[in-house]
């Protein structure tokens, strides 16, 4: 790693000290304190401007089924990289998930919205 980009936890406590840009990547936390006064609202709660916007971008996908899109973003939660793969190619394979969508459009929502981490060569390699 190079120097600044480390990252330390010690119990609740995570220190990014000297460090420009920090990405984190928190499952079930419900609220992620930053600095003294700054809440982050971690993930998309269904009530939330976060979840609408999310679910506009998935909605198409899903071949306008919203409650698909609801479905998959509630199933994916906790997975990890090669599950939610293997989620996605089942929803293909079962015609819920358009087969055009399912590469990079797919995985750019996923990924800037923090639900999948990896690359998308690594994606690529694991929908098929």
């Amino acid at each position: 790693m190079m120097a600044g980009n480390n990252v330390y936890v010690q119990g609740s406590y995570v220190d990014v000290h000297d460090n420009e840009v920090v990405n984190l990547s928190i499952d079930k936390a419900g609220e992620v304190k930053v600095g003294d006064n700054h809440t982050v609202n971690h993930g998309a709660d269904e009530g939330s401007d976060v979840a609408g916007d999310l679910l506009a971008l998935l909605r198409p996908m899903f071949y306008g089924s919203e409650d698909n899109a609801k479905d998959f973003l509630s199933a994916i939660r906790g997975m990890k990289p090669t599950q939610i793969t293997a989620e996605v190619n089942r929803l293909v394979a079962a015609n819920k998930l358009s087969t055009l969508s399912r590469k990079r459009d797919l995985w750019r929502v996923l990924h800037d919205n923090g639900l999948y981490s990896k690359s998308e060569n690594n994606w690529n390699m694991q929908v098929k």
